[in-house]
């Protein structure tokens, strides 16, 4: 392993990048927390060869810049930089980051990141994978005239196993989050939001304990605590109105009685209904 200042390199490729080759390291290491860490990596340069970074932050925070937008990373965290963007990225001053990190390009790497869609400027997620980055660091590290292939090989293997996982997690994140809007839409377009669990339930063959973890994911609020919003903003609608009765609100809202839809109003507002309604006149 080479030291150079803050970091040590497992492997610095000393060849012109050949872009015939299926796979290629450009350079890879281990960056040791330091505050005055900086990296500038600039698309023009970067799409000549393809380089695409792999990282995963071992302790302290750190963060990266591309197009206006600055994200955080910590402990535990892999990211991903796609070489189509440039990106700045940096150690916080208080607690500098220590990361593992590799830099691939080639054909193979392209098709893989395409076949698992990773095509947004930054990926971060947090999953362990700092143990593969390791067995990557030890290949290389015994790379020899002789071994080339034989090791390349194994480093790409690998490196598939973490884009296989990341792309695997992020797909089932799409297919949760579009379930997700697919109830909320179900109950924004149900008249007076008079749904319940059991009507989502059956509508999309999930266990209630399923959807309201899905859903609590995704807006952060049960799918019974929206409904009751729901109903609790169009109440605040009809009460605007002087012809509707308490009760004719409770009935629509198909709360159990006045009592119930004024405690549940007051609960959600700080005041009961008809302190709202004195207060919108």
């Amino acid at each position: 392993m080479i030291s150079r200042g803050f970091e040590k390199l497992f492997f610095v490729s000393a060849d012109k990048f050949d872009p015939s080759k299926s796979f290629d390291v450009e350079m890879a290491g281990v960056t040791n927390p330091s505050e005055n860490y900086r990296i500038e990596r600039n698309r023009t340069r970067m799409n000549l060869n393809n380089v695409s970074v792999f990282e995963y932050v071992i302790s302290g925070k750190g963060y990266i810049e591309c197009e206006g937008q600055t994200y955080s990373v910590r402990a535990g965290d892999f990211y991903y930089l796609d070489h189509r963007h440039s990106h700045k990225y940096w150690a916080d001053p208080d607690e500098p980051y220590s990361k593992i990190w590799i830099n691939v390009r080639g054909r193979l790497p392209a098709a893989i990141l395409a076949a698992y869609y990773f095509t947004d400027p930054v990926i971060i997620e947090r999953v362990d994978v700092y143990d593969t980055f390791v067995r990557m660091g030890d290949a290389l590290s015994r790379l020899n005239d002789g071994n080339h292939d034989e090791v390349f090989d194994e480093v790409a293997v690998l490196l598939t196993s973490i884009v296989v996982k990341i792309g695997t997690i992020r797909q089932k994140r799409r297919v949760s989050s579009g379930l997700a809007f697919q109830i909320k839409r179900m109950i924004d377009e149900t008249p007076d939001f008079n749904i319940t669990l059991s009507e989502i339930e059956k509508k999309f063959f999930l266990s209630k304990s399923y959807i309201i973890h899905l859903f609590s994911d995704e807006f952060n609020i049960t799918p019974k605590q929206y409904i009751l919003q729901k109903k609790i903003d169009t109440a605040k609608v009809l009460l605007r109105d002087n012809r509707c009765e308490l009760c004719e609100i409770a009935e629509i809202l198909r709360f159990s009685s006045v009592q119930h839809f004024s405690a549940t109003f007051k609960r959600y507002t700080g005041i009961t209904p008809d302190a709202y309604r004195r207060s919108c006149f």
